[in-house]
């Protein structure tokens, strides 16, 4: 919801006062400047998530590494975990899939899609308002079909796994 805020914010002072002017390629500079600036802050935190115990906040950085991000932390197996233990992880992995940051990889696939797009189907470096036009056609419709999947068939597969973890808990404990 920031972002589209934010968006909604950018494209006003962008088009205000300029809807029949040409962009000039010095507008076009900073409009790269800012998709620049704000894709490497994306693409920096979505790392930092995937990677880092606490996420961006994370102080020491040597920790960092593929599958110790935050949202995985909750499932450290250890051998003195017993069933109760294990399946409880499971189900707080599962719960923590779904708080994952998805605007922000709608956000880094519209932004290289965008300049790859334009470019491809131009060949030229995209003006102002077309790279934005483009970004937002792109962004709207990943963050969308994102979402539509995430709701309607992640979430059925994860109530499944979450049924059958709950099952396997009422057997062992019925033993």
């Amino acid at each position: 919801m920031k972002i589209l805020l934010l968006l909604s914010a950018i494209l006003f002072v962008i088009f205000k006062n300029r809807i029949t002017n040409d962009i000039k390629y010095s507008d076009l500079f900073v409009y790269a400047i800012l998709f620049g600036v704000l894709f490497k802050v994306a693409l920096r935190t979505e790392h930092a998530d995937l990677t880092c115990p606490q996420g961006p906040y994370t102080k020491n950085k040597s920790v960092c590494k593929h599958g110790n991000g935050k949202l995985v932390q909750v499932a450290k197996y250890e051998s003195k975990d017993d069933i109760k233990i294990t399946l409880k992880k499971m189900n707080m992995l599962i719960k923590n899939k779904h708080t994952q940051v998805y605007w922000r990889r709608s956000f880094i696939l519209a932004v290289v899609v965008s300049f790859l797009g334009n470019y491809i189907l131009t060949g030229a470096f995209p003006d102002g308002r077309n790279l934005i036009l483009l970004f937002l056609v792109v962004y709207l419709a990943s963050s969308s079909l994102n979402s539509f999947y995430v709701h309607h068939n992640d979430k059925v597969f994860d109530e499944k796994i979450v049924q059958g973890l709950v099952k396997i808990n009422k057997i062992h404990n019925s033993n």
